[in-house]
This record gives structure tokens, C-alpha cells and sequence, in this order.
């Protein structure tokens, strides 16, 4: 069974999305269309460039530091939780 694609948003700043839209109506093609094909054309020629390990060794590190910081923020917020009165024992309004 084949999956059905799977929707990605990003920010493009006025300007940028005006470039894109003129370029890709230009071309015979939709915004998603002509920014799906060029993404995955750069993505193709760094992975021909580069190599499958090296990109995955280089996305494996992306992602270990995205978990790392996404800890160092947990944990900072509960030592700030932490910080605050507790409301266990108090009225609840």
C-alpha cells in the first residue's frame, strides 16, 4: 500500500514566496511543485556529493544535539518549576 505524502510547511519571508511563486508559475508549476523538485534535486546532488554515511552520520549528530538541547530545556524548566510556591495544598480557584 502506497503512503499518502505527508504535508511540510516552512516560513518564507513576502518577498522570498513572490520569487518562488513568479519562478515556478515561470515554469509550468505550482509553488509546491517547482519547491518539492528543487529541494529534492539539491538533496539528491549533496547525497551523490557527500555519500549515504557521511549523511548519516552527519543527520545522526543533528539529531543527537537536537536531543541534547531539548534536555538541557526540560531540564531548565523544572529546576524554574521547581522554583515556584507550591499550590498542592492551596485552594484552587
Amino acid at each position: 500500500m502506497a503512503e499518502s505524502p505527508a504535508p511540510t510547511t516552512f516560513r518564507l519571508a513576502p518577498d522570498e514566496r513572490a520569487l518562488l511563486e513568479a519562478v515556478a508559475h515561470a515554469n509550468g508549476r505550482t509553488l509546491s511543485a517547482y519547491v518539492r523538485e528543487a529541494a529534492l534535486a539539491a538533496a539528491r546532488g549533496y547525497l551523490a556529493q557527500e555519500g549515504v554515511e557521511k549523511v548519516l552520520e552527519r543527520d545522526r549528530e543533528y539529531m543527537e544535539e537536537r536531543s541534547r538541547t531539548s534536555s538541557k530545556i526540560a531540564d531548565h524548566k523544572r529546576a524554574l518549576l521547581d522554583q515556584q510556591p507550591s499550590t498542592e495544598n492551596s485552594d484552587r480557584r
